[in-house]
Formats: C-alpha cells, structure tokens, sequence
C-alpha cells in the first residue's frame, strides 16, 4: 500500500532540534498525535511520514559505500548493546565495542557477558544475510537466529522450543503452556505469510515483534530474538533499523503487554513508527543533507 505524505502532518509528527548545529534541521524528539484503535487518520498520518523519509532516502540510492559501512558498523554496536542491556547484561556502549571490534576481554565482567556480545553479532551477521536474500522470516530462520544468540550460552536450548511454562517477570500476560507453543508457532506462521502485504511494513514489523514474544516460544532469548526478526522485516522494507534504547525499557514493556492483554497494538506501533524515523537520522548526517518538512 503507498501512503500518500500529508505536509501538514509531517509538521505536527516532528518537533524539537538536534542540539548538533550542523543537523540544525533534523527531529530530535517525536511528538506524536495520540494513536488509539480508533484514529485511523493518525495512524496514515504516521505511515504517510515515514514513507516520505524513505522516499528521500531512496533517492540517494545507491549509498556511497564509506555511509553503508559507516551506518553498518554503528549499527551492529549500539544495537547489541541495547538489546542485552535491556536483558540486564552490563557491559557499557564502549566495552560492547571493544568486545566484538577488538576481542577484548573486559575485567569484572561475566563470561556470558561477553558471549551474549559475541552471540547477537553472529546473529547480526546472518540476518543481515537474509536480508540479502530478501528472505522471509520461517520456524527454520527463527530457529537459527535463536540459535546464534544462545549456542554458546545454553546449547541444550538454543534453537529448540521451551519444554516448560514460563513467566514473564512483572507482566499482566502469561505466555501459553509449553505444550500449545507448536501450534501457536504454526498460527504465527500462517498469520505471517498473510499478513505482510495487508500492513505497513513498519506496523507488520512491530506486530511481528509483539505476536512473538507473547508466545515466548523459547526458554531463553525471546526478546533479542524478538528484536532481530522485528528488524529483518524493517530491513526487508528498506525502513532504518530500529534500536530500542535500554532507558525506554520501561514503555517497551508497557506497551507490549497492553498488546498482549488488551489486543491493543497501537502503544507499540507507535513507539516502533517514532523510533523508526529517528533511524533515518544518520544516514542525512552522513550524506550532509538537511530534513524539512
């Protein structure tokens, strides 16, 4: 579906600065119209934007290779270092580099620490493969993105559906029995390859998201799994990836279990849809170019 970009929208959808004067004109912070199930024209009016910045992304396309590399290998630290920080590892933005750049052992860090570092960039790596391949996310795929993040940390589990019941720690939604998790796939499954060419890439990516790690289908890394594949859409798109910031870890959580318990998506959609177009940010800085709505 193309959405048709609403100047006047794109106004309202960004407000605020970078405090970098060279970027003078680029959002630093997204306000959004208040997104509920009924606000169908807030929901285009998000959708319309983001098709606009990636419009004028394409048309720089291709990229020079120096911006690729340099927007890959930020990429593939500050997203690691977010999504385990979100799971509680403690390693910092810079020890993550130093880790996965330079295989540098940091002191008073934990061993699965590190592998956790060193897992999610093998699981980086491959997704990245998809993408050139432009290949559709299946249980095979799943299962090996889980597997990466895991195999050095819990092989008996990586890449095998949980055998138990679990909970999630502070949530309103409890994940279904381990017995019901095949057949929850298997649905999961079949709504993906249904649903794909009926959303906006950026709202498919965030339900992928949000219907994956309500079933929570493995014992451990349900939510970098969740991550990645959320970003392999996005990517197949050719939308920025989106790297959701430990310190929104709190609304992150929020909005995923408003979406479990109350079927409600559009909390995280639109957290998703915010945090996508603050990904486009980079890539104008890189190119020198300026934003305006």
């Amino acid at each position: 579906m193309i959405w048709t970009p609403d100047l006047d929208s794109l106004s309202k959808i960004f407000s605020g600065l970078v405090e970098n004067p060279s970027l003078a004109s680029f959002p630093r912070r997204i306000i959004l119209s208040p997104c509920r199930r009924d606000s169908m024209k807030d929901t285009a009016e998000l959708f319309a934007s983001l098709d606009a910045l990636k419009a004028r992304l394409d048309a720089h396309c291709p990229l020079p290779p120096d911006v690729v590399s340099q927007i890959r290998e930020d990429m593939r630290v500050r997203f690691t270092y977010h999504s385990n920080a979100i799971e509680g590892n403690t390693l910092t933005m810079s020890e993550t580099k130093a880790v996965l750049e330079d295989g540098i052992t940091i002191g008073g860090k934990s061993l699965r620490e590190h592998l956790e570092a060193v897992g999610h960039i093998h699981a980086i790596d491959y997704l990245e493969a998809l993408v050139q391949r432009d290949e559709a996310l299946t249980e095979r795929t799943l299962k090996e993105i889980h597997n990466l993040i895991l195999r050095n940390i819990d092989g008996a589990n990586a890449g095998t559906y949980r055998r138990m019941n679990v909970l999630i720690s502070g949530a309103g939604h409890i994940p279904p029995p381990a017995e019901r998790v095949p057949e929850r796939m298997d649905a999961f499954f079949q709504w993906y390859g249904a649903a794909r060419d009926r959303m906006h890439p950026v709202e498919f990516a965030a339900r992928v998201h949000a219907d994956f790690v309500n079933i929570h289908p493995f014992k451990d890394g349900n939510g970098r799994t969740a991550r990645l594949i959320m970003n392999l859409e996005l990517m197949r798109a050719g939308f920025p990836t989106v790297i959701i910031p430990v310190e929104s870890r709190p609304a992150y959580y929020q909005n995923l279990d408003i979406a479990a318990t109350q079927k409600d998506y559009l909390p995280f959609v639109t957290q998703i849809a915010g945090l996508t177009q603050k990904g486009f940010i980079p890539y104008w800085a890189l190119l020198g170019k300026t934003y305006n709505c």
